[in-house]
């Protein structure tokens, strides 16, 4: 049977740009039919938080194209100021309480950059879909009042890409990186992994485990997340207050919603103690190849009693093992920590473009995020055989 695609730089018709206010039933269906799960929770963040998110759709005359959420990030530099004693730092921070500015971002950020989008894949392809975002955003920036526009790319692009990305006016990519940790295929239980460290680490490994020995593990179904979602909030908020900066935080039913859009493929992992209150949890994304470690979330008062935060990394590390994943992404804070389990950088590559910015807000809001890196960690090499690689996305 004969292709119907055509690029999109040999379309003929006008492409129409459009906010999508209400979802009507032409769209749900356009939606599910091409991904049940991504538009599940899409539709999901359209209804609970209008403000956020935006849905974008970009379509012509015929046939909806490409349809994406845009999300909405409020910052003030202020909130990245880290505080200096005196009056120099008080004056400081009060002068950056006025660099407000939004920020607007083509995926959900609290997924890590998870793509989102849903496009008609008989009509566009990839190139095209990144020229549609682009294009989209460019429309629509006014009427949302954006300031700067963040698009992540994942791996580095091709010229044509670039190309079109430097036309539109976005500057060198930033360079990001997760952690990862490739999973050797020789491995069928922890225990092998534990016997592939250096003495050193697995030393560390064994006494850890011994500490969480007497936790018991519960994989949650929906109903069970969502007669938790108070508790289980209370830990995420332990771990997320520990961070030097957040675009933003989940809301409360978050996980609920997650596991009812994506099933099987989106586990909540708890862990209890002897009497029954919930210490500690893992989330994480299933791929065929990658289990993708979403959020965590734990007691620190009983951290030091069970190692709760470093049981849960060896917990992504045995689920990983036992279901035969290539590699266990951890996502990108505590680096130092992932670092010692054997995970390495995996880069990541965002375009940037500012509107309406001074130059004097530019560099000062470009200050204040490279003052918020964590330079303090190193790469280590815990395995026997171990061959630390930096790895493009």
């Amino acid at each position: 049977m004969k292709s119907s695609f055509c690029p999109l730089s040999k379309k003929k018709d006008k492409i129409h740009f459009q906010i999508i206010e209400n979802l009507n039933i032409d769209d749900l269906v356009w939606l599910k039919a091409r991904d049940e799960k991504k538009a599940s929770y899409l539709q999901y963040l359209h209804r609970s938080y209008p403000e956020k998110f935006k849905l974008i759709k970009m379509h012509d005359k015929d046939n909806t194209l490409l349809v994406f959420p845009l999300e909405i990030i409020h910052i003030n530099l202020s909130e990245l100021y880290q505080e200096k004693a005196g009056i120099i730092g008080s004056i400081s921070k009060k002068l950056l309480s006025f660099c407000k500015f939004n920020i607007a971002h083509p995926t959900y950020s609290l997924l890590y950059d998870f793509d989102f989008s849903i496009a008609d894949d008989r009509l566009i392809n990839a190139t095209d879909k990144h020229d549609l975002i682009i294009k989209g955003i460019e429309k629509i920036s006014k009427e949302l009042n954006i300031n700067i526009v963040t698009i992540p790319t994942g791996s580095e692009l091709n010229k044509y890409s670039e190309k079109l990305f430097k036309k539109e006016g976005y500057e060198r990519p930033l360079e990001d990186f997760t952690m990862e940790m490739q999973v050797d295929a020789e491995w069928k239980c922890f225990e092998d992994y534990v016997a592939a460290l250096k003495r050193k680490y697995s030393k560390r490994a064994v006494t850890i485990r011994k500490k969480g020995k007497d936790l018991t593990l519960k994989t949650l179904s929906t109903e069970d997340i969502k007669a938790q979602e108070a508790q289980i909030y209370q830990l995420y908020k332990q771990v997320v207050s520990k961070q030097k900066f957040l675009a933003g935080t989940a809301p409360q039913d978050h996980f609920t919603a997650l596991k009812e859009a994506f099933g099987e493929n989106f586990v909540f992992e708890a862990q209890y103690d002897g009497e029954g209150n919930m210490l500690a949890f893992l989330t994480y994304f299933r791929s065929e190849t990658l289990l993708n470690i979403h959020y965590v979330g734990l007691d620190y008062s009983q951290n030091d009693a069970y190692d709760l935060y470093f049981n849960l990394l060896f917990r992504a590390v045995e689920i990983g093992i036992k279901e035969q994943k290539c590699a266990i992404n951890f996502g990108r804070t505590s680096l130092d920590a992932k670092a010692s389990l054997g995970a390495n950088p995996k880069m990541h590559y965002t375009y940037v473009k500012t509107n309406g910015l001074s130059k004097i807000v530019k560099r000062c809001a470009a200050h204040q995020v490279a003052k918020l890196e964590n330079n303090s960690w190193k790469i280590r090499k815990p395995f026997k055989a171990d061959v630390s690689v930096l790895e493009e996305a």
